[in-house]
């Protein structure tokens, strides 16, 4: 969508994307730390408020064009990337944790599949977001609301820091 529809050069999109992606993995061991001391909960809510907040922002910058060259757009798409998708490295424990034993690799495969669905859909509900507002600014919209689902599903579900992988039933 970056390069499409604000006509910026791919290749510093891609290069952003790649850098984001490198640095987001190098935290990964580190966000998977913190969620153990800190609680899976928190954690999913700070990463929730990090999308909602500062990528959102940032890409408000992004798509309102206040880059001045390649090197600062590359920067921009590295710095959205960064703040919104840490977010793996603490779902996969949290979903693994929320099964017994008995059922977990089908919780887990149909946790992970069905989160999938209206992610996938994105595009129509920008085509419908579009009719209120200019085409662009609509995926900050959604990154926001991802924000606000994050956070808001991390402070509905259950701790899962402690749990037992061994547990023969939920506790």
């Amino acid at each position: 969508m970056i390069n499409t529809v604000l006509g910026v050069k791919s290749s510093a999109v891609n290069t952003g994307i790649l850098i984001g992606a490198a640095i987001s993995a190098m935290f990964y061991p580190l966000i998977g730390l913190l969620s153990q001391k800190i609680g899976r909960r928190p954690t999913i809510a700070a990463i929730g408020l990090l999308n909602l907040v500062p990528a959102s922002v940032l890409f408000y910058v992004l798509v309102a064009g206040a880059y001045r060259d390649s090197v600062s757009l590359t920067v921009l798409v590295a710095l959205i990337e960064v703040l919104s998708i840490p977010i793996w490295a603490v779902v996969t424990p949290y979903l693994v944790e929320s099964f017994r034993t008995q059922i977990r690799s089908s919780g887990y495969g149909i946790s992970c599949s069905l989160a999938t669905i209206l992610p996938g859909l994105s595009s129509f509900y920008m085509l419908g977001l579009a009719k209120l507002m200019p085409y662009e600014y609509t995926p900050i919209v959604l990154l926001a609301l991802g924000g606000v689902l994050l956070t808001l599903g991390a402070v509905a579900g259950p701790e899962t820091k402690h749990v037992d992988l061994h547990r023969e039933a939920f506790a």
